[in-house]
């Protein structure tokens, strides 16, 4: 009766998992949420948007359970702890770079921006916002110059560099 929560993320992470499987996977993840340590977690969030759940990732992403980057913020973080919490490993880093997957997954899959080749000489952008946000700034020093995005109540102001073909 038991389902491993890894088990089942990675196959849907590598594309290996049947489609038929893909909404049952889904809903393990839903309720299993991150039964797991924070350096897999990135894998949680990207096996969801390969299926396509970015809505999922948001509300993990966003979480105040006890698994989630929202507790590491109630005991105080101001780095990305080694464990979801101070208490869960007896010698927790509390400044852990593998801890820091909404990092690349706020950027890639919910402001949808990823370079499309190496150097970011092209670059895919497709923003999947959630409603909660309002706005938010982000620049982005690539190889080739600045990227910069603002979006405010539904209005976007977008700077790339000369040169960077836009695939959206």
């Amino acid at each position: 009766m038991h389902h491993a929560l890894h088990s089942n993320v990675l196959p849907l992470l590598f594309g290996l998992a049947p489609e038929e499987a893909i909404p049952t996977i889904v809903e393990l993840i839903r309720a299993k949420r991150f039964a797991c340590g924070v350096y897999f977690s990135y894998f949680v969030l990207k096996a969801l948007a390969r299926a396509g759940q970015h809505e999922l990732i948001y509300e993990l992403l966003s979480s105040e359970d006890e698994h989630s980057w929202g507790n590491m913020l109630k005991e105080g973080a101001t780095a990305c702890f080694e464990a979801w919490g101070k208490e869960q490993k007896w010698n927790t880093s509390l400044c852990h770079a593998w801890a820091s997957a909404p990092i690349p997954l706020l950027i890639e899959e919910i402001i949808g921006l990823q370079p499309a080749k190496p150097g970011w000489t092209e670059i895919r952008f497709h923003p999947r916002i959630p409603a909660a946000w309002t706005s938010f700034k982000l620049e982005l020093t690539v190889a080739v110059g600045t990227i910069r995005l603002t979006y405010d109540k539904g209005t976007w102001a977008e700077s790339f560099p000369p040169g960077i073909a836009i695939w959206r």
